[in-house]
């Protein structure tokens, strides 16, 4: 302690002294007293308080910030555990909330009924994934708040969300992939039956298509648990079977190249040797003889174009495929 601060506490507990008080915006705003009345504050938040000793000519000042806190109460938030509950197990909601004591909660069920507490238990099957929004009040004496909160509630009966085969159509003797995305309380068990009576388990799944005649077939999924069953079916279009699958070319994005670029092309076919007559600019006229798989070209000149390619084979047939894309060649 300095001297000076010595001198000070000396003459405060030996010497008369007077108190001065400031209450920024409370009910009184200030005191003399020693001894203030209760202050009341209008508004909640940080009230910086400022008391004043002096003993004769000697004065000494401090302050201390004051957390004015609202007596109304307010929900801060609600937290639900679990976090994805299955509308056949319970619910424990926790709320956080501010206010004067002693607050009291009430929650509202979708049916009506109450729920006194907090935490409280939500029974099951009082909530559903269609039915699930729980309206809580909170209540002092300086008055409520209300706030309505929907926890996330599954079925655990599986439900079929997707299902997609690829490629659709298909070719005889080519592999097509079938993948389904499904909901419901694991463990989840998938099965597929394809048209030809092929059983095959799991939510991705590879299947070659047989030698079907051209026309379209059911693929049947079942998913299944402990809860039940749910199924489903996709068409898969089978295509009359072709040696020459298709010819198109790369592009990146947009099928634009400029004169002189070299574009790409893939062709795709069940001929173990093929050869290949390409028609580069469409007109008819077949200008060049591949072997490759992917031939590349370059124009010489600008244009809109759908090239093709034409396969001879062994029995003296061929087939021509043109590509889906058109192809624009500038400058």
């Amino acid at each position: 302690m300095t001297p000076l601060a010595a001198f000070f506490a000396f003459l405060l507990a030996t010497s008369l002294h007077t108190c001065s008080w400031v209450f920024p915006g409370g009910s009184p705003s200030s005191s003399s007293s020693c001894e203030p009345p209760a202050v009341f504050f209008q508004r909640s938040g940080p009230k910086r308080v400022t008391l004043t000793v002096c003993v004769g000519p000697f004065c000494d000042s401090t302050s201390q910030t004051l957390e004015v806190l609202e007596p109304r109460p307010r929900i801060l938030r609600i937290d639900p555990q679990p976090q994805a509950a299955y509308d056949d197990e319970p619910v424990i909601l926790t709320a956080e909330a501010t206010g004067k004591p002693a607050l009291a909660f009430s929650w509202r069920l979708p049916d009506g009924s109450t729920l006194s507490g907090n935490p409280v238990t939500v029974p099951a099957e009082k909530l559903s994934p269609s039915s699930a929004s729980v309206r809580l009040t909170v209540t002092n004496l300086s008055g409520s708040a209300a706030r309505t909160f929907t926890p996330k509630i599954l079925s655990p009966s599986p439900r079929v969300r997707s299902v997609t085969l690829s490629p659709n159509p298909a070719y005889p003797l080519s592999t097509i992939t079938a993948t389904a995305e499904a909901t419901g309380r694991p463990p989840l068990t998938y099965r597929w039956t394809f048209p030809d009576g092929q059983i095959v388990a799991g939510p991705s799944v590879a299947w070659t298509v047989p030698d079907l005649q051209l026309r379209s077939y059911p693929v049947v999924l079942e998913v299944s648990n402990a809860s039940g069953a749910a199924s489903t079916r996709r068409s898969l279009r089978v295509l009359a079977p072709v040696a020459l699958r298709s010819f198109e070319p790369v592009c990146p994005g947009a099928c634009i190249f400029q004169v002189g670029q070299a574009v790409p092309f893939e062709i795709s076919t069940t001929v173990a040797t093929p050869r290949f007559e390409i028609d580069w600019d469409g007109n008819g006229i077949y200008d060049e003889t591949v072997t490759t798989l992917t031939p590349t070209h370059s124009y010489a000149s600008p244009g809109f174009l759908r090239p093709r390619a034409r396969l001879r084979l062994p029995d003296g047939r061929t087939e021509v495929r043109s590509t889906a894309r058109i192809l624009t060649i500038t400058r």
